[in-house]
């Protein structure tokens, strides 16, 4: 009951379009995709929300497009694409979120966190399943022909360049990022081995996702428990 009622004024406040400041659709939007991630025990209900909060979302890009002074600094754009992207994925709605990143990353390639959110959309597009999902991992691992527009790095290269970051400055949140890149980097080469259609290359890419996360052991600094596990 508290959900319906919450959802009643949510999109009671949507529909007001009129008035609508940046702030207020984005504030729409993130609660639509925390209902829908509250909602695991109506998946019906789920996509509904999910279905809205990218809605707003759009209406975010809609009004910038028209007004660029509708955003509080033009980066903002790209946040609010990467964000869509995440709902949309959600959704299992890869090909249109796949264009909204590839905008992202045509816009901003140089950027370390940019190139993270790719290599993690196409690891969980390659992990959903479909077709050729062995490719997606590929693309999560290793990137995109190297003169392909716009340039994907893949973990690979995505993890060397924030650990050469780390070097010039220390950083708990470049850290961080990196410690997540190399837990997702073994988890892509486990997943491209699982699903890789030639059984002895799959096998190498098993022994590359052990090899990775002992690399990893002997590397880093002494883990948390919390991370640990």
């Amino acid at each position: 009951d508290v959900r319906a009622g919450f959802e009643s004024f949510l999109n009671d406040l949507y529909a007001r379009q009129d008035g609508q400041t940046f702030f207020s659709l984005l504030w729409i939007a993130e609660t639509f995709a925390s209902l829908a991630d509250g909602s695991d025990d109506n998946p019906a209900k789920a996509t509904e929300y999910f279905n809205k909060a990218s809605s707003a979302y759009q209406s975010i890009l809609d009004k910038a497009q028209g007004n660029p002074d509708f955003l509080p600094n033009a980066d903002q754009v790209h946040a609010v694409k990467l964000r869509m992207v995440k709902t949309l994925v959600r959704q299992r709605n890869f090909e249109p979120a796949e264009q909204a990143l590839l905008d992202v990353v045509r816009d901003k390639p140089d950027y370390s966190f940019v190139q993270f959110e790719a290599a993690q959309f196409y690891q969980e597009w390659g992990a959903a399943g479909g077709t050729d999902p062995h490719q997606k991992l590929q693309t999560a691992l290793y990137g995109n022909a190297k003169d392909a527009t716009p340039r994907i790095w893949g973990w690979q290269q995505t993890a060397q360049t924030i650990q050469r970051t780390l070097r010039q400055k220390p950083d708990p949140q470049v850290e961080s990022l990196l410690f997540d890149a190399q837990y997702a980097m073994a988890e892509a080469e486990r997943e491209l081995g699982k699903v890789h259609p030639d059984l002895q290359e799959g096998g190498r890419h098993l022994e590359r996702a052990r090899s990775s996360i002992t690399r990893f052991q002997r590397t880093s600094p002494r883990w948390s428990d919390e991370q640990f596990v």
